[in-house]
């Protein structure tokens, strides 16, 4: 559609609010295109942080169940020397 006829229709009759309603029609479009491409690409970073974040977590609490299970065993094990136990019992007491 031709916004521009004639510059006395385009200032006149006002065309030039037709013209500005057409062109703010597209930008709100090409905008809106925008905001939704960039949308998808935050929500893609975001995900990708927290799936990351949630493997370090359970990586950490294995890691602390793994240590907690050792140290049981060992304690029923009873390989500890009674001799090593008090004389940090004492370093922790001083």
């Amino acid at each position: 559609m031709a916004c521009f006829k004639n510059p006395k229709s385009f200032f006149e009759k006002g065309d030039s609010k037709i013209m500005a309603d057409i062109l703010l029609e597209q930008l709100k479009k090409l905008a809106m295109d925008y905001i939704e491409v960039q949308q998808e690409r935050l929500d893609e970073f975001y995900i990708m942080a927290i799936n990351k974040a949630v493997d370090m977590l359970k990586e950490n609490i294995k890691e602390q169940f793994a240590d907690y299970y050792v140290s049981l065993l060992t304690a029923l094990e009873g390989n500890i020397d009674i001799a090593v136990l008090l004389k940090i019992k004492e370093e922790l007491n001083s």
